[in-house]
């Protein structure tokens, strides 16, 4: 089921197309990666935060995989997705 707002986010032009590409990524993630048959995206917003959750039932990545990993590794593809901004 795929439900979706009838209108543009009130947000300014470069925060909207960042949520875009975040959002355009963890779907590519989870269907590619996890291969999830079925993902849920919430997204929320206020006078200052806007926070994207994204939730699938894909195979995950296996634990060992994440405490191998430095900090700056953890972000995986994010820390490039959005034309330098921070995340």
């Amino acid at each position: 089921m795929c439900q979706h707002l009838r209108q543009s986010l009130p947000l300014p032009s470069v925060v909207r197309n960042i949520a875009y590409r975040i959002v355009q990524e963890a779907l590519v993630n989870s269907l590619r990666h996890a291969s999830a048959s079925r993902i849920d995206v919430n997204i929320s917003f206020g006078e200052k935060r806007l926070e994207i959750l994204v939730w699938d039932n894909g195979v995950g990545i296996p634990e060992n995989t994440i405490e191998s990993l430095s900090s700056d590794d953890k972000k995986f593809g994010l820390k490039t997705c959005c034309n330098g901004h921070s995340i």
